[in-house]
């Protein structure tokens, strides 16, 4: 029996929790691993953002400490809650034509931090809880891509 490349990579590829597949982009010398194909597209379209200069400082997994790690009076170490997103990047704005050229609209950007999401199976309640905590502890908002 001959098997296509489709089905000779579904059966010897790890099935993952949610479905997805496993991507990789290649930049410079590095190779980027993502947990999907929708978020290594999306990546691509933050690529030529960056090098469209319509934001600067990309990260790729960032980390957010929600709480400190603490230990109790008992003497028990508490472990620190921490909030790992998919990308993060400083926007400029939102784009306006102007006299002297392309600019950008005051008050339109600033820190802005994704989550790639399939469905709402990957929106568990922990992630649900740290999206809440980073409303809360670092007014910051999650953008669901």
């Amino acid at each position: 029996m001959k098997l296509t490349v489709a089905e000779y990579k579904k059966l010897t590829s790890k099935q993952n929790k949610y479905g997805n597949i496993p991507t990789s982009r290649k930049v410079g010398d590095r190779v980027i691993k993502f947990q999907s194909q929708k978020e290594a597209t999306h990546y691509d379209t933050l690529r030529l953002r960056l090098l469209a200069n319509e934001i600067s400082d990309l990260r790729l997994q960032p980390q957010f400490t929600l709480q400190e790690s603490y230990i109790t009076a008992e003497g028990e170490r508490i472990q620190a809650i921490r909030y790992t997103a998919d990308f993060s990047y400083k926007s400029f704005g939102k784009k306006v034509a102007t006299d002297s050229g392309i600019g950008y609209k005051l008050g339109t950007g600033g820190f802005v931090v994704e989550d790639v999401k399939g469905g709402n199976a990957t929106k568990t309640a922990t992630y649900r809880m740290k999206k809440k905590l980073m409303q809360e502890k670092l007014n910051i908002r999650i953008t669901e891509i």
